[in-house]
């Protein structure tokens, strides 16, 4: 009997606090986008049985985005979809999705006009995020509507400048606007 009560006691002061720190590791991995790790974490959170319902699919929205930086984009795909059905407002998830429909470089893959659905409505719940204003740029861009595109671009850029952004990043998104002007899609290459 005093075995049982001290490996309670231990279980109690040991195991439970073990359990929180390797929650919050996998969901440190998770957050972090690592291709092996933070795959396997996300995993590990989806499977845990003990996250709610809006965590699993945070945990599947940054799985998938860790799939499309891989070039993964059918295992991406599936995890946005999932990850929206257990939260249809997801921001990351509508916003991640709707990036890879309209940039994914298999042209048998992209979907301009979902892109475009699913890319304002991520806007329009933070119409002050530069990145979701590049994804709703590359969206119209890839539905053929560029003055949108040059428009939406245009804005993401100015929102960088405001708030100080590295010039690396406002290159970046400056190098897409010169695609959009000059009527062309951005594609990633992988």
């Amino acid at each position: 009997m005093r075995y049982i009560f001290a490996a309670t006691i231990f279980f109690v002061l040991f195991a439970a606090p073990a359990a929180a720190q390797s929650r919050n590791q996998n969901w440190a991995l998770c957050e972090a986008g690592d291709p092996v790790q933070g795959i396997n974490a996300c995993t590990t959170l989806i499977q845990s049985g003990t996250e709610t319902v809006n965590n699993i699919a945070i945990a599947h929205s940054n799985r998938g985005i860790t799939y499309s930086d891989k070039g993964d984009f059918d295992r991406a795909i599936a995890d946005y979809e999932q990850a929206l059905k257990l939260n249809p407002n997801l921001t990351a998830a509508l916003n991640s999705l709707a990036w890879d429909l309209a940039t994914m470089p298999s042209a048998d893959r992209r979907d301009g006009r979902r892109a475009v659905e699913l890319a304002e409505r991520a806007q329009t719940s933070n119409a002050s995020e530069p990145g979701f204003l590049d994804t709703l740029a590359a969206a119209y861009a890839e539905s053929g509507r560029f003055a949108d595109a040059v428009r939406a671009q245009e804005n993401a850029i100015e929102l960088l400048r405001r708030t100080g952004q590295a010039q690396a990043v406002i290159d970046d998104f400056e190098s897409r606007f010169r695609l959009y002007k000059s009527n062309r899609p951005f594609h990633r290459s992988r």
